[in-house]
């Protein structure tokens, strides 16, 4: 029995965080646990049922069915991980979600120990309700949402208050504490009865856990334990019409399902000290917490709220879109479940947050699909090929192989005729010496058989291509630069094939401006490709990689007439990154105009911002967030919430781009700016339309006037507080700044000086009350320090024409930034 009641971890020390007093078990809570569990170490994989499971979570099934264990050092036999539902929010949950969830948890490979949801406790969680009212740590409150919201944002400014000293007489003395709280025990039984009951309508009651008001966490302003929603439930229909909260029920389920490492990420690491509180007040088993960051991708977002907007206004099809980053959308697109499980054995668990390269995930799929997917021949863009020396009827069988890096392996038989068709990329009227493809006067390479040498391009009135006439080179006297793929005309089949990009264009997607941010070819259809018919009719979810183009994976809306191909990635990341490249410049200019957009919105006041949306709102509340439909209507409180938290963050856009005052005197009109005779070329990046260059010199701080002020800052606070200036010394401050390039050859670079002058000014005009001639004596001291350090490699009108050059960035940064934006 000793044996029975001692834990399997090993490595105690692999999953420790931030401890607290009421974390600890009592030796006879813990000796219990050990004995319900019988030496088994249990973790837990809860999601919510009010959505499709995405990247993230695949993560978070990795860590509680198999890294969690790897890291303590659990053996294979003693681990045990509880599928749980956390269903609490019947209204945003459903039996498709639930459905959805345990495929996707299937299908990921994981088999856990027990399938449980949280409301198959509610009766037991009911009754610890009512022993907490009991204990006086629960009260019946009456509060409407926005008063208890009220009341926690004036307990802030207390512990505001309490840290810069102030006396309680100037703290702000408006009521915090509910005026409910001190009820008696007797009171709060009866009313929690009556809630139960029915007896109030929605919103009229909740029971609230009497926590602390006065914490500095604000986790512990009395959180919300039950709340009253007439609405049925996905899993046990009608029964309730109280629900308890994630606050309340996820500490407590984690206690009684004996759970060892109750793990979650970073953004609930706050409500550690409320977790551990409920189970201290009613003496339960406290579980382990631990806390790693979650998972960010570039050029994707996560938010379920995102995501449903994108499913819901149409823009995708539908949950399982292959340019969804959900585990359907992936598993249509072709990822398999050993790809996705190896991209997060790749990456690993951390506490500290990263941003990790889409490529990371592309590049599992490449390792896996180069040794399991089977070669054929594809071509999106079709371009006629006539080989005018073979018979009309030529029809030769060519054996190819399906793992041409495998000696073993099985090979498949492509038909060659008279009439083949070559991608269209693979041809061009005008080459040049770096073009490999077929040119008039030059010879192509045909994979598995001849190369075949220009005669005729044959066109039509509207000046698009027929035909391509050819000759095959039988007697291999060419040189082609490049063997290319091809399809026959007598074994080719018409597909349709979607070629796909990233969902966002920026690495890191913007949370007020995502919309904006979408990439408008994240999906190209290719309607009427070709594809070599020796493949036959596969089943969706078969895997082919397209000589020279990609892998790909047969779609689900596949029919017998016609076979749907979704590119899964590229062949190489090269391949990618070229394929990027091509738009690279007009992707440039797109994120130096969402910066501009971003500029325009730091200039509207947040009590405004709904006013202008007469169409949708008719009344508005004191900080100008909507309260009635157009037509007079209440809005629903979880609209009015949605609404606040825009209205919350275009609030903290328009405090970032409030301008200082001494700016607005620098550029008085048009007419000044022009007179400077600056143009494009003498930008940074020569090839910036005029109308961005203040846009872009604010992107330069992260896409914010407060963001510039920052990075100029920490560059040189430290080298121009006295207007004299240590110039030996302030480029290495730059450096670390990262607003520069070639850092160890800085000072001969042209860009750099642009730079330096630049940074030299802002940093003025923010600390302190400089001016337009303050500017010019510092700029000529930083001219002339140049010019004698470094007057071999830089003369001194090329020096004098870099600094004009700057002075027309400044000016023209700040009057469009001041007066277009």
């Amino acid at each position: 029995m000793a044996e029975e009641m001692e834990s399997s971890i090993t490595n105690e020390e692999a999953l420790t965080a931030r401890n607290l007093p009421s974390a600890q078990n009592t030796p006879e809570l813990y000796k219990a646990h050990l004995q319900r569990c019988k030496g088994k170490v249990r973790t837990r994989f809860p999601p919510e049922p009010n959505g499709f499971l995405h990247v993230g979570h695949a993560k978070s099934m990795n860590m509680n069915f198999q890294m969690a264990f790897e890291k303590l050092g659990v053996p294979g036999n003693d681990r045990e991980c509880y599928f749980r539902y956390d269903d609490t929010n019947p209204e945003k949950e459903s039996q498709e979600y639930i459905k959805s969830i345990a495929d996707d948890v299937e299908w990921m490979g994981w088999k856990p120990t027990k399938v449980t949801f949280t409301s198959d406790y509610f009766d037991k969680l009911y009754d610890l309700a009512v022993e907490m009212i009991k204990r006086g740590k629960a009260y019946v409150c009456h509060q409407t949402g926005p008063e208890i919201e009220k009341s926690r944002e004036i307990a802030k400014l207390r512990v505001k208050a309490r840290k810069e000293g102030k006396t309680e007489d100037q703290f702000p003395q408006e009521p915090y504490l509910s005026p409910y709280r001190n009820r008696s025990v007797e009171e709060n039984l009866k009313y929690f009865e009556d809630m139960r009951k029915g007896k109030f309508d929605e919103g009229a009651a909740c029971l609230r856990m009497k926590m602390d008001m006065d914490s500095e966490n604000y986790n512990f302003y009395d959180l919300v334990a039950y709340r009253i929603k007439f609405c049925p439930h996905p899993h046990i229909g009608d029964r309730w019409c109280i629900y308890p909260t994630y606050d309340y029920t996820h500490c407590i389920i984690d206690s009684l399902e004996d759970i060892e490492y109750s793990i979650c990420t970073l953004e609930f690491e706050t409500r550690r000290e409320s977790y551990y509180w409920v189970l201290d007040v009613l003496d339960l088993y406290r579980p382990k917490v631990y806390e790693f960051a979650r998972l960010n991708l570039t050029h994707v977002a996560l938010s379920k709220r995102k995501l449903l907007k994108l499913v819901v206004s149409g823009y995708m099809r539908g949950w399982d879109d292959p340019r969804m980053p959900t585990i359907k959308g992936l598993r249509r697109r072709g990822y398999t479940s050993k790809m996705l499980n190896d991209f997060c054995q790749s990456i690993g668990v951390t506490r500290n947050k990263t941003l990790i390269q889409y490529d990371r995930l592309q590049n599992q799929a490449r390792a896996e699909l180069n040794l399991s997917a089977p070669r054929t021949m594809a071509v999106l863009n079709p371009i006629k090929l006539v080989i005018t020396n073979l018979p009309a009827n030529h029809k030769e069988t060519i054996s190819v192989p399906l793992f041409p890096f495998d000696k073993e392996s099985k090979n498949r038989e492509a038909v060659f005729s008279s009439i083949v068709y070559i991608d269209a990329k693979d041809f061009r009227e005008n080459g040049d010496s770096n073009y490999f493809g077929l040119t008039p006067g030059g010879c192509l390479g045909l994979r598995y058989t001849n190369a075949v040498i220009f005669k005729e391009l044959i066109k039509g009135d509207d000046g698009q291509i027929i035909e391509i006439r050819v000759e095959a080179d039988v007697e291999k006297k060419s040189s082609p630069k490049a063997w290319v793929h091809w399809v026959s005309d007598l074994n080719k089949k018409e597909c349709e094939i979607r070629l796909y990009n990233h969902l966002f264009v920026p690495e890191v997607v913007d949370d007020v401006n995502w919309e904006d941010q979408l990439n408008p070819n994240s999906e190209v259809v290719i309607s009427k490709a070709l594809v070599d018919s020796s493949i036959g009719s596969p089943a969706a979810g078969q895997h082919y990689q397209f000589e020279r183009e990609g892998y790909f994976v047969v779609d689900r809306d596949s029919t017998s007439n016609k076979l749907v191909f979704n590119q899964t990635v590229s062949l190489s990341e090269a391949v990618s990154k070229k394929k990027e490249s091509d738009s690279s410049n007009s992707r440039k200019l797109d994120m130096i105009k969402q910066v501009a957009e971003k500029q325009k919105k730091m200039s509207i006041d947040p009590k405004e911002m709904f006013k202008s949306e007469t169409d949708k709102y008719s009344q508005f509340d004191e900080d100008g967030v909507p309260t009635h439909d157009a037509e007079g209507a209440p809005l629903a409180k979880s609209g009015i919430k949605k609404l606040r938290k825009e209205w919350e963050k275009q609030k903290r856009l328009f405090e970032q781009g409030t301008v200082p005052e001494n700016w607005k005197n620098l550029v008085k009109d048009e007419k000044s700016v022009n007179e400077l005779n600056f143009t494009p070329q003498m930008m940074v990046q020569p090839d910036t339309e005029p109308e961005l260059l203040g846009s872009h010199i604010i992107s330069l701080g992260e896409g914010s006037i407060s963001g510039v002020k920052s990075s100029i800052t920490k560059a040189l606070n430290h080298r121009i507080k006295e207007i004299d200036a240590r110039f030996t010394d302030f480029t290495t401050d730059i450096s670390y700044v990262g607003l520069t390039n070639g850092v160890k050859n800085r000072f001969y670079n042209r860009d750099h000086v642009q730079t330096d002058s630049i940074l030299v000014y802002f940093n003025l005009q923010f600390h302190g009350n400089a001016g337009p001639e303050k500017m010019t004596e510092i700029l000529q001291e930083l001219k002339d320090y140049y010019i004698s350090h470094y007057k071999v490699r830089n003369s001194k009108n090329a020096i004098e024409r870099h600094f004009k050059a700057s002075e027309g960035i400044l000016q023209y940064t700040l009057y469009f930034v001041l007066n277009k934006a």
